[in-house]
């Protein structure tokens, strides 16, 4: 009775391309898109949508009030805030963007 040889180089070259291969080509649960029949994903994507509006609103309030070049109309808007120094120009900035600002150089009103 013969001993059965061991496998070749193309054999087992063969055998790690298919475990590659089944493994590669099976879908995750990571990578699957919601169905649009899950209540979930309805209600993710308004709230992904809402968040867009508020963070677009949020960049037009800041744009607005970096354009204002007058300590007066810096002040008629409840959003923002003027800036003094004098290192560099006096300027109107957002509240959030006031709040980052370095104590140093810039002393904003309330």
């Amino acid at each position: 009775m013969a001993t059965p040889s061991p496998p070749t180089g193309p054999a087992i070259f063969l055998l790690v391309l298919l475990i590659f291969a089944s493994g590669h080509f099976q879908p995750s649960s990571q990578s699957e898109l919601p169905s649009s029949s899950s209540s979930n994903y309805g209600s993710r994507s308004l709230l992904a949508a809402s968040r867009r509006r508020a963070d677009t609103s949020l960049r037009q309030e800041e744009a607005d009030c970096g354009k204002m070049g007058s300590g007066t109309e810096c002040r008629e808007n409840p959003s923002c805030r003027w800036c003094l120094s004098n290192e560099v120009n006096d300027m109107c900035f957002s509240k959030s963007e006031s709040l980052r600002l370095p104590q140093q150089i810039f002393s904003c009103e309330s």
